[in-house]
């Protein structure tokens, strides 16, 4: 059961597994306004995220435009081969890259003491909320 959150609530974020399947993926796609899709660079994220894309296009709610769909690239490294495997498997989506996530720790150290980036002072992450802007206007964007 999906638990609804408190009166006045402006944004509500849910984390799947990209295999959610069955009754739980159909009820999260009943309450969804948009679908953000983190994707890494590697083949097998790419290949596992494709199969999850297919399964999301077959419901009418994203076919008929009711549900906004974005990708971010995570952890990618431009310079790499794997970098570039990303960048060509998005170009044929048809779907808006919002951003790239850099390969950094702080989301790791940041993570291993319960804090986000923006539980700490500015500058010590400013390339990191920097690259996040995107995200946060697309979802704070109305529906179209």
């Amino acid at each position: 059961m999906i638990a609804k959150p408190p009166k006045d609530t402006a944004h509500v974020v849910l984390d799947t597994p990209a295999g959610l399947h069955g009754w739980r993926f159909n009820d999260v796609m009943k309450i969804a306004d948009k679908i953000l899709v983190p994707l890494q660079s590697s083949m097998f994220d790419i290949l596992a995220t494709q199969d999850f894309l297919h399964r999301l296009a077959e419901e009418k709610l994203v076919r008929h435009g009711q549900v906004e769909m974005g990708v971010v690239g995570m952890r990618v490294d431009p310079r790499t081969r794997s970098a570039d495997q990303l960048h060509r498997f998005v170009a044929g989506l048809n779907l808006p890259v919002l951003t790239y996530l850099r390969e950094t720790q702080n989301y790791v150290q940041l993570a291993a003491h319960g804090l986000t980036l923006w539980n700490v002072a500015p500058y010590r992450v400013a390339r990191d909320l920097k690259q996040w802007q995107t995200i946060i206007q697309w979802g704070n964007k109305p529906k179209a």
